[in-house]
Order: structure tokens, then C-alpha cells, then sequence
């Protein structure tokens, strides 16, 4: 058969209908268990680093790294269900 009227459409739409009600399992909803998020803020650290100083034996050279601060940063996670 074509269908090429709204007629046509509208004598075959039924028989679609069934042919998808028989095939298509019905949609269904079953809810899980909720399950907690949680975010954590930002973090920021601050450390010394201390001095260093490398004796070379051979040479008597001493070479120092002097201190020194270090910032970290770490952005803010956020675990959502």
C-alpha cells in the first residue's frame, strides 16, 4: 500500500499502533536508591622548602638552592549521583 493522502495515513495508523504495542515492551520506571553527593571545597597549601647545599669533593664547590615557599592549589571536586 502507499499512503500518500492523510486519508491513507489515517486508515493505517491503527494498524501501527497495534504492531508497536505488540513488539514494544511498555515503558517502565523503577527508582534506585538515592545516593549521597558531596562536593569538597578548593584547597590551598602553603610549604618552606628549605635550603640545600651540594659539596662536589673533587672540586670543593658548594652550590646552594636557597629556600623557598611553594603554593599548591587543587580545584573543588564534586561527586554527583
Amino acid at each position: 500500500m502507499n499512503a500518500t493522502t492523510t486519508k491513507d495515513l489515517a486508515a493505517i495508523a491503527p494498524a501501527v499502533g497495534g504492531a508497536l504495542n505488540q513488539l514494544c515492551a511498555p515503558e517502565t520506571f523503577v527508582p534506585q536508591q538515592l545516593v549521597a553527593g558531596g562536593c569538597k571545597s578548593p584547597e590551598v597549601e602553603l610549604r618552606m622548602v628549605p635550603a640545600e647545599c651540594l659539596l662536589t669533593p673533587s672540586t670543593g664547590e658548594l652550590v646552594c638552592r636557597p629556600a623557598y615557599l611553594m603554593l599548591e592549589q587543587r580545584p573543588a571536586e564534586c561527586s554527583l549521583p
